[in-house]
């Protein structure tokens, strides 16, 4: 069972703790990322460490932070808690500019795709392109809630971006850490081996 802010206990399979749990699984999967770089940062240690590592991980925390706000928001329907818990538990409405602040920050400096990249790269861009594919699903689970008003609409949007941000900074991983992308290629362009 898993409890929620209207203190209601619900069984593991209801769709209020798929979603919840959804959101915690794409945050462990941000979580590894996290790590990897802070490994990164710790090699560094002889030297210099890297200041865009050091960066990234600071955003990436305030992320892990904000989709633990982003929990706390959906273990609180709307429509039925009391007003003090939906006020305690309110998502930052800033959350999503900051995400699209910094994705225009990093695409500046990303050569522009012409074709889609394969999950991979530096084991941090990894983890990140499986934390993309676990927050689109979250968003599909998240929008039943969403047409019976029962979560904030800007919290959508902060999921629906989130996504993008992933996909972003897996790429801007593997371009500071000098990982090359692999790209794919059609089968009708490939070699039959």
């Amino acid at each position: 069972m898993d409890g929620c802010v209207d203190a209601q206990w619900r069984a593991h399979g209801d769709e209020r703790a798929m979603r919840s749990g959804t959101i915690d699984e794409c945050n462990a999967a941000v979580g590894m990322a996290y790590a990897s770089l802070q490994a990164e940062i710790a090699a560094e240690a002889s030297a210099k460490p890297d200041g865009e590592l050091v960066r990234l991980c600071e955003e990436i925390r305030f992320v892990q932070s904000a989709m633990f706000d982003l929990g706390a928001h959906l273990a609180t329907p709307l429509s039925i808690s009391d007003p003090e818990a939906v006020r305690r538990t309110s998502f930052p409405e800033d959350a999503t500019a900051k995400l699209e602040m910094w994705m225009d920050r990093m695409d500046e400096t990303l050569a522009p795709l012409t074709t889609f990249v394969l999950p991979g790269g530096h084991p941090a861009a990894a983890a990140l392109h499986l934390a993309r594919t676990v927050c689109r699903r979250g968003e599909r689970l998240l929008v039943p809630l969403l047409e019976a008003k029962d979560i904030a609409p800007h919290a959508f949007s902060f999921v629906n971006r989130l996504s993008d941000y992933f996909f972003v900074l897996s790429r801007y991983v593997n371009a500071i850490t000098g990982v090359p992308e692999t790209t794919w290629t059609s089968s009708k362009n490939r070699a039959s081996g």
